[in-house]
């Protein structure tokens, strides 16, 4: 309960930067979407398909049944394309544009809001706003004199990677799990081969997943910049306010020494090594003397034997 009530007002105060994050990446998608997105797909389909045709022929052809070729760019919500290369009975093909492209005009809107944020104020950019906040919590981190591109890199090193690395590659995997099932449902022919959009929606959707895991997986710190982070000191409620360190674990040990868990290697006293080397060797002398003694006792036993007899 202790932890909700401090991290409240951790996302409260970042609520307005993520509207204007939102409003900014809605605005670079739309433009990008109708003006960027659509005409480059529909030269490229023009382009593989067609050889280069001109668009007016093919979509005056487009009218008559008969017509081989023919294409209908008019409704984004869906375009109709006929050609042998994809349909041998002369049927049209439906592609709802707005939706298979759509999802990558977002993915493109928000890293465009996302790199614009960390060049603004700290009142309205949601990078600058959330590097403001780690500045009292991180000793390191500079607060004047930082570029943008510094903040953007901070806070994907230092708070999204640590936070969200796990989410991250569970969603890209849940998507290629979906974009198989759609395949296989494709080849099983469930999936109409005239209606192509839940394959393309699933690979623009995948397309966009494995670029924020690779992106995640760049920023990712490596294991040796945690190791030369783990001397510095941190705020202690950082955890506590929505903020998760990347330093690895330190634990002191009654004698006022320090242990620090590596990977495979631990950094211990040389007095402690001593005492456990002097265990183990009085140990194994004891151990020894226990074994020569019952030898002995035996050697004994089998001498007065054989003496009787």
């Amino acid at each position: 309960m202790k932890t909700s009530m401090i991290s409240a007002p951790y996302a409260q105060q970042h609520s307005s930067q993520l509207i204007v994050f939102i409003i900014m990446a809605l605005v670079c998608a739309v433009p990008f979407h109708h003006f960027v997105l659509l005409p480059g797909a529909q030269s490229l389909l023009l382009s593989s398909l067609f050889h280069h045709s001109d668009l007016a022929t093919l979509t005056a052809s487009m009218a008559s049944k008969s017509a081989p070729m023919g294409v209908d760019f008019s409704n984004a919500f869906a375009w109709k394309l006929r050609t042998p290369l994809l349909s041998a009975t002369g049927e049209d093909i439906i592609i709802h544009a707005h939706l298979v492209l759509g999802i990558i005009s977002l993915f493109v809107g928000s890293i465009v809001s996302f790199c614009v944020s960390g060049f603004l104020s700290p009142t309205t950019g949601f990078i600058a706003g959330h590097y403001e906040t780690l500045h009292a919590h991180f000793q390191e981190v500079p607060k004047e004199g930082v570029s943008g591109f510094s903040k953007i890199s901070f806070f994907m090193r230092r708070y999204f990677s640590s936070r969200y690395s796990n989410d991250v590659n569970g969603i890209a995997y849940m998507g290629a799990a979906l974009l198989i099932v759609i395949i296989g449902l494709r080849g099983l022919k469930i999936i109409p081969s005239l209606q192509p959009t839940p394959v393309i929606f699933a690979i623009s959707l995948e397309f966009c997943l494995l670029m924020i895991l690779g992106l995640t997986m760049y920023f990712t710190p490596e294991d040796n910049e945690d190791l030369q982070r783990g001397s510095h000191a941190t705020h202690p409620h950082a955890s506590s306010q929505g903020i998760a360190p990347q330093y690895p674990p330190i634990i002191t040990l009654p004698e006022g020494t320090v242990l620090v868990n590596e990977k495979e290697k631990l950094h211990v006293p040389h007095e402690l090594i001593r005492e456990v080397m002097m265990d183990i060797m009085r140990e194994s002398m004891e151990s020894t003397k226990t074994v020569m003694g019952n030898g002995i006792g035996h050697m004994g036993n089998g001498i007065g034997q054989s003496g009787k007899h």
